[in-house]
C-alpha cells in the first residue's frame, strides 16, 4: 500500500521506518502441462460423472459452473447441466475446464 520505505509512526508517536525484509513465499506447485491434462480428461469417461466443474466460454469470456451428468461411451462425450439450466454435450478434453472441489463439511457441530 505505501511501499517498502514508507515512514510511519509507531504507538509511541516516534517515526519509524518500515522493515524492508521480504517474507518467504510459499513455493507454487508446477502446473500440469496442457497436453497431460487433455490425456487425463480424455481417459476420464464415466469417472467424472457427478462432478462439479467450471467450463470456460471464450465468447462470453466467463466461467460457467455445472455438473457432469452423463457420459456417452460411443461418442466419448460428456453431458453438462449448467447451473442456469443450460444443457450441453461436449468432448471434455477439448474444453477448458476446472473441477470444483467441494468445501469440507462444518465439523464444529460435532
Amino acid at each position: 500500500m505505501y511501499g517498502k520505505n514508507h515512514r510511519m509512526s509507531d504507538a509511541t508517536g516516534f517515526r519509524t521506518q518500515q522493515s524492508t525484509e521480504t517474507t518467504p513465499f510459499r513455493e507454487k506447485k508446477a502446473p500440469i502441462p496442457r497436453r497431460e491434462k487433455r490425456e487425463i480428461l480424455s481417459s476420464a469417461g464415466q469417472d467424472v460423472v457427478g462432478r462439479r466443474i467450471k467450463v470456460w466460454w471464450p465468447d462470453d469470456r466467463a466461467w460457467y459452473s455445472g455438473t457432469v451428468t452423463k457420459f456417452v461411451r460411443r461418442s466419448r462425450k460428456h453431458v453438462i447441466e449448467y447451473d442456469d439450466g443450460e444443457v450441453e454435450t461436449v468432448v471434455l478434453h477439448k474444453e477448458r475446464v476446472k473441477f470444483i472441489v467441494p468445501r469440507p463439511k462444518d465439523l464444529s457441530s460435532y
